[in-house]
Order: structure tokens, then sequence, then C-alpha cells
């Protein structure tokens, strides 16, 4: 289990659970970077523990604070998750561009799935 972003910085293995607070994660307007990874960066290590299992994986990368900004009328945090979540979009993206074998794919609301089949 890690609880900071200097101890998720340092590097994870699976199996891993990540708990950086309480409650919900800070708004990324309000996150602190030493304290709390971005989004991006977890989707990035969730990635990188998952790419060499030769099952394959199924990874679902979730931006929730983005209704939250939405239901609390905070557009200046609505805006920044969608931000964020669009750079932790970019990370999946580019992992699966490089890898040829993983599927990225969008639920109608803030999730977006990640997928890659086995060997076999």
């Amino acid at each position: 289990m890690v609880r900071t972003a200097a101890d998720f910085r340092r590097g994870v293995r699976r199996p891993v659970l990540g708990l950086f607070g309480p409650d919900h994660l800070p708004y990324e307007l309000d996150r602190d970077p030493e304290e709390v990874p971005s989004l991006a960066e977890m989707t990035r290590a969730a990635l990188e523990l998952l790419a060499d299992d030769p099952d394959g994986f199924f990874l679902m990368v979730e931006g929730s604070r983005i209704d939250h900004a939405g239901h609390a009328n905070d557009a200046a945090a609505h805006v920044r998750e969608v931000l964020a979540y669009d750079e932790a979009v970019a990370v999946a993206l580019d992992f699966a561009r490089r890898d040829g074998q993983t599927l990225v794919s969008r639920w109608p609301t803030t999730r977006r799935a990640v997928c890659r089949w086995g060997a076999t």
C-alpha cells in the first residue's frame, strides 16, 4: 500500500493499493503534487504494472471529480478536472499506439477502459 506521492514515485509492484486520502482525492486545482500523484501518473503506473501480464488486462480509469465539480457548479475545478482526465487518456492512447494490442474505449461518462487480450 502506498499513501504518498513520494512512495508512489519510488516505484510500486503488483499487487498495489494507493490510498492518497481519507475520502475523495482533492480537485486537481487543489492537489499537492508532493502528496497525491496525478491521474496521468496513476494511469501510467497501472499500465506499466499490467503490461507484462500474459493473460491481458482490463483497466478502468475514472475522472470522478469532473462530475463532483459539475454538481458543485465550480467551473474552474471542472475545467481543470477535464484537462487532467485528458492527460490520463493521452497516456492510455500512447500506450495503446506503442503496444499495438490494446483497445482504449470510452464510456458515456468520465470513464475510460483500457483492455489488452492475452497472447493465447
